[in-house]
């Protein structure tokens, strides 16, 4: 794997390394894309969660991410796709609305039209990524927010917390900077397990969303039918 020979396609005898460098910027696009979702949304909702624990936005929290849990990626993506995307006017496919003009030298759609000075490009690009994006954060945004509630829950009761509040600090101040800084250990420690979990379902994602890896996986299709082994 070091030399970097990876091996051939045993049905279009094309090297393997070329199709997964070119495929795998966009995939690394998408889930940073997914991770800043998932601390955006997950890591807030958990301090909700445990600021109301046993009241109704703590219940609503838990409902939220058992159903991230339950939900499949790729029924996720579909219904985002379908449904929701049209309803909100996103893009459901590509990284652009039109071909770029600008060089694309990292191959990552923002980046790349960040790097050309093309903000209106940056913005198209950076509006492809939501619902793809958001599909794969779907499934591993209950985690972050439950290791962030459980946390947090074991913080707030420490002397600290109480100290702070007694000495009249503002409630968001003491949730946000005192008690949430010394919860974020495990679930940042949680985080970079579900990296790899990531890269995983971004080929459901993907072939949904018609993204480069289901270009690659066309391909393959097309390689399987027109073999002689499938032929015959």
């Amino acid at each position: 794997m070091l030399s970097g020979n990876w091996g051939n396609d045993p049905l279009s005898g094309l090297p393997v390394l070329p199709k997964i460098a070119a495929a795998f910027p966009a995939t690394l696009e998408l889930v940073l894309a997914a991770l800043v979702i998932m601390i955006g949304v997950g890591i807030p909702l958990g301090v909700i969660g445990a600021a109301n624990s046993g009241r109704w936005p703590d219940h609503f929290v838990r409902l939220f991410y058992l159903s991230g849990w339950a939900t499949p990626t790729y029924f996720a993506a579909l219904i985002l796709v379908i449904w929701v995307g049209p309803a909100l006017g996103l893009p459901t496919g590509g990284e652009y609305s039109a071909p770029p003009a600008f060089p694309q030298p990292t191959h990552l759609s923002v980046l790349d039209a960040l790097l050309a000075g093309n903000l209106p490009a940056t913005g198209d690009a950076m509006a492809h990524l939501i619902l793809p994006a958001t599909a794969l954060a779907f499934l591993n945004l209950g985690i972050i927010t439950r290791m962030t509630r459980s946390s947090m829950l074991r913080v707030l009761p420490m002397d600290y917390i109480k100290s702070a509040r007694m000495k009249g600090m503002g409630e968001d101040r003491v949730l946000y900077i005192h008690a949430l800084r010394n919860s974020l250990i495990s679930t940042m420690s949680v985080l970079g397990f579900t990296v790899s979990g990531l890269l995983a379902g971004t080929i459901v994602v993907e072939e949904v969303s018609h993204g480069p890896a289901s270009g690659t996986m066309r391909m393959r299709r097309s390689s399987i039918t027109t073999s002689p082994v499938a032929s015959g």
